[in-house]
């Protein structure tokens, strides 16, 4: 049951991001190594275009690809700002060692961490200062040394950061709706 709930949101917060399409389109998330017997899940996500989700591999290997905001593609989409963001905070190790320390309470069914959505999250509310500035400050970093292209394009829905911890894998979550990169650093 938890296994299912883990796939239904991460399906969930991808369909969040995705703009309707003309022709049915599938995503796939495989999952291996988990103790239950091999699932297939379809679950429409809109008219005619099913989403699959097989269950066989850990919980801590998911990756789904994170679509290109509108304004990224339309530049020819060389801003890929989710994906520079998530390889700095991966290699950091006062990250990693930062989000050990963010207490269970603080993180989703998911091991997801809401850190931004339209204003930082309260340190207090995930484990403190120690905690949150280090992640706070990798992220704002990387935004900066993003092109002001880059940091001003649109972007809709939640971006998901797949960071390893000392649990696994925490899923960090930055913004919802319509949002710039832009507005992490002010």
């Amino acid at each position: 049951m938890i296994v299912l709930a883990h796939l239904m949101l991460v399906a969930g917060l991808i369909y969040d991001g995705q703009q309707p399409q003309p022709k049915p389109a599938t995503a796939a998330i495989s999952v291996y190594a988990i103790p239950v017997p091999h699932i297939s899940l379809k679950a429409p996500i809109i008219a005619d275009a099913p989403i699959t989700i097989e269950v066989a591999a850990p919980l801590v290997e998911i990756a789904a690809p994170v679509a290109a905001s509108p304004s990224a593609a339309a530049s020819g989409g060389a801003c890929s700002l989710i994906d520079t963001v998530q390889a700095d905070l991966r290699d950091s190790a006062a990250v990693r060692m930062a989000l050990g320390q963010v207490p269970a309470e603080a993180r989703s069914v998911a091991n997801a961490i809401m850190l931004w959505d339209g204003q930082w999250a309260d340190p207090a509310a995930i484990g403190g200062s120690e905690t949150a500035n280090p992640i706070r400050q990798r992220i704002v970093e990387t935004i900066m040394a993003a092109s002001a292209e880059c940091r001003e394009a649109d972007v809709i829905g939640p971006r998901l950061l797949l960071v390893p911890d000392a649990g696994g894998t925490a899923v960090l979550v930055l913004g919802s709706g319509s949002w710039r990169w832009a507005a992490l650093v002010k």
